[in-house]
């Protein structure tokens, strides 16, 4: 049964429960915390390389993906409002993704996988969700400053 998972199937999986568990957080009324939250900061963003991540992602098939996180035009606020805004949404389900893929990982080794499919399932999710929200952060992290540019101006 093990042999049916594999990590590219589990992170799809995984998104699908992070945007399932975001709109039950959206519908709460608890989503707005994450709006500005942060876990690393600019510095530890770039160590870390996911702003290489990034380029790699808008350059290759995964930059397809969603649309709503391109910003096209005009600089707008309330189009950077709601880019950012979805930036939150798409990083939050990430960040669920994250935990529930883990948790699943977790789980698995106390089932028998194999180490080398633990540390595979984990690279990936660590990939593919943590450095996309970490990304997303740093996004909107830039399009605050560009709020408070735009308001400054508009003062």
């Amino acid at each position: 049964m093990l042999e049916t998972f594999n990590p590219v199937f589990l992170i799809f999986l995984s998104y699908g429960i992070g945007a399932i568990g975001t709109s039950i957080l959206k519908s709460t009324g608890k989503l707005a915390w994450y709006s500005n939250h942060n876990y690393i900061s600019n510095k530890l963003t770039k160590t870390l390389g996911v702003l290489v991540f990034g380029w790699l992602i808008r350059k290759s098939f995964m930059g397809k993906f969603n649309q709503k996180l391109k910003f096209k035009g005009k600089l707008d606020e309330a189009r950077l409002e709601q880019l950012k805004a979805e930036m939150t949404l798409a990083e939050n389900s990430h960040l669920i993704g994250f935990i529930v893929l883990q948790m699943y990982v977790v789980f698995l080794s106390f089932w028998g996988i194999e180490l080398w499919q633990l540390i595979l399932y984990t690279i990936f999710n660590i990939i593919f969700n943590l450095y996309l929200v970490f990304l997303q952060q740093y996004n909107k992290r830039r399009i605050d400053k560009l709020l408070s540019l735009s308001q400054s101006i508009g003062s």
